[in-house]
């Protein structure tokens, strides 16, 4: 007689020895498979510090560029698009060694970049000769990116304290209030215009800006002149300035200039008044920006209802003074204004912004740009809505 065989399962003694021998595997192999992927990215953060670095040194050798004219905006337009500058490992950071003018990534503490407890003069240079390149990925680096394009002065506060939290030294941070600092971009300034703070030490460029556009200072509703009394050095990148740049910023005195390392820039008539031209005196002369007759067409379009009026607006010179005068119907209504541009196979693109000047006119700006970006051409329509 044959005996049957049982099927038999483990027991509990032999479950607990293969889950003790399966926890002390994973007690070893964790941090090991942990550091391995640690490892890889420092690697790819590295390789990514060498081939931006590498980018760099071409482009400053093309445009015949000294290694004192750069910054991080300049960097960071230079090669973010092809990298993002937010490091792959927590706690590291991109830096540019200006001593050793390359890109590294470290930490403060690893001898990548030398530690000190105070900043050097330039907004990211936390560490003296070291600017912080990173756009986010920490507090510090998010801070101090936020304050290089701040786009309102009540923001700078909690930037700030931001900033100084992450290590940043606070009285370098401080120095870049907008009590004293006037803050540029692409399609204007901005600054603390209240009694008692029109005097600046300090101008910040926002990153990729290529034109200084007209820069109008408010307190309350009437304009205000504000007064400079350090140099501005612009960044390589600017090719234009632009009509009413400099219109109401006084430069104290006659050792204040505006110095440019692109010989090629392009200045406006009318970027700068009479009484502050000395500080012009390095730069090319003003001439006119103003695009041909034939190329923009700007309209002006009220729609009521189902039927629509359409205004077609007449550019504004220096010599036509023309102002478009619009009379609104009464009751609802919408309005557009509606841009024609006759490209006739330039490659070129346009650009708009709109604001209101001091005489309380609207202006619509058109500006043309060439294939590579650079401003080329400018019009302006000023209306008036009745």
């Amino acid at each position: 007689m044959k005996r049957k065989r049982t099927k038999q399962g483990f027991t509990l003694f032999e479950l607990i020895v293969v889950i003790a021998v399966i926890g002390i595997l994973a007690a070893v192999l964790i941090p090991t498979f942990g550091y391995i992927i640690e490892t890889s990215r420092k690697r790819a953060d590295e390789s990514d510090a060498r081939n931006m670095t590498t980018e760099l040194v071409s482009f400053v050798q093309m445009n015949n560029l000294s290694f004192n004219d750069i910054d991080a905006p300049l960097i960071r337009n230079v090669v973010e698009s092809n990298y993002s500058f937010i490091p792959r490992v927590s706690g590291y950071h991109f830096f540019f060694d200006k001593e050793e003018r390359a890109i590294k990534v470290g930490t403060f503490n690893d001898g990548v970049v030398a530690y000190a407890a105070v900043s050097g003069e330039e907004l990211e240079e936390i560490r003296p000769g070291f600017l912080l390149l990173d756009k986010g990925g920490s507090d510090l680096a998010e801070a101090i990116y936020g304050i290089r394009n701040l786009e309102n002065i009540n923001d700078f506060a909690s930037l700030a304290l931001k900033a100084k939290n992450a290590g940043a030294d606070s009285a370098i941070i401080d120095s870049f209030s907008p009590q004293n600092t006037i803050y540029i971009s692409s399609i204007g300034g901005i600054t603390e215009t209240a009694v008692g703070y029109l005097n600046k030490t300090k101008v910040i460029f926002a990153d990729n800006v290529q034109t200084i556009p007209s820069l109008i200072f408010y307190q309350g509703e009437s304009t205000v002149e504000l007064n400079l009394t350090e140099s501005i050095k612009l960044p390589p990148l600017v090719s234009t300035i632009e009509k009413g740049a400099f219109s109401y910023i006084d430069f104290v005195n006659t050792d204040v200039l505006i110095t440019a390392s692109n010989s090629n820039i392009l200045v406006e008539t009318g970027a700068f008044t009479v009484s502050n031209a000395s500080a012009f005196k390095q730069l090319p002369q003003p001439t006119s920006l103003n695009i041909a007759s034939g190329l923009i067409e700007v309209t002006y379009k009220l729609i009521i209802g189902s039927s629509e009026q359409a205004i077609k607006l007449k550019p504004y010179t220096e010599t036509s003074n023309v102002i478009n005068k619009i009379v609104l119907p009464t009751g609802s209504v919408e309005k557009k204004v509606i841009v024609d541009f006759k490209d006739g196979g330039r490659k070129a693109s346009i650009s708009t912004h709109q604001y209101s000047d001091e005489n309380g006119f609207k202006v619509f700006v058109v500006r043309l740009y060439d294939a590579g970006g650079a401003l080329i051409g400018k019009t302006e329509f000023k209306y008036i809505e009745f």
